[in-house]
């Protein structure tokens, strides 16, 4: 009997226009045939299963509107499995908010949850500098991106939604590390039972 997938819930956070949603879109429409209009209610909130290293999960995607007040928005966090924070590689200022509004806000209410640090829109970095080499500046690159990522001790990836270019293997990521996380999790626990007084863990009794 096959054993039942593990349950995982993705949320998904960064600025307006950054392209969380056409991420998503392309993460769940991966056959290039794409109706924004039509599919766009589709997945703001959906749920499909996804082997990775042959492990089966059942992943929530929670597409988590940027316009939602700071306040409501943490309604939504409680038994997320880890976080993806997107910027847009084109746009500064969304990098520059992934630092000061979105990792402050995960930390503050889910401390010990991962994040995924993601740059959308890869396909138009090299279109920038060659046709607008004044806003070269506006552009973030890789080695920004990865030296923000290392001092948060996580991992960052690039993806295009309009090409598809890795859009599941920042899923799989991200899922990699929630697995990850668990193994670690369950360790600490199992340390704390080396104490003749057996400390109880609520989330691994």
């Amino acid at each position: 009997m096959e054993d039942d997938p593990v349950p995982v819930k993705l949320v998904f956070l960064g600025d307006a226009d950054v392209g969380k949603t056409s991420f998503l879109l392309r993460y769940r429409f991966s056959d290039g045939h794409l109706d924004p209009e039509q599919n766009i209610l589709m997945v703001c909130d959906f749920a499909e299963r996804v082997v990775v290293d042959g492990v089966s999960y059942y992943v929530n995607f929670w597409d988590m509107s940027s316009a939602l007040e700071a306040r409501l928005r943490p309604l939504a966090y409680p038994d997320t499995s880890a976080f993806i924070l997107c910027f847009d590689i084109t746009n500064r200022a969304s990098f520059e908010n992934v630092k000061e509004l979105w990792i402050p806000e995960i930390r503050q209410y889910m401390p010990d949850t991962p994040f995924l640090l993601v740059g959308n829109k890869m396909e138009l970095r090299d279109n920038n500098r060659r046709s607008m080499p004044s806003n070269e500046s506006n552009t973030v690159s890789s080695e920004e991106a990865w030296e923000l990522a290392q001092s948060n001790g996580t991992s960052y990836v690039e993806n295009s939604a309009v090409t598809g270019e890795q859009v599941r293997h920042a899923v799989n990521t991200v899922i990699r590390m929630i697995a990850v996380h668990q193994r670690v999790q369950k360790s600490k626990c199992r340390c704390h039972r080396l104490f003749k007084w057996v400390i109880k863990c609520k989330r691994h009794k």
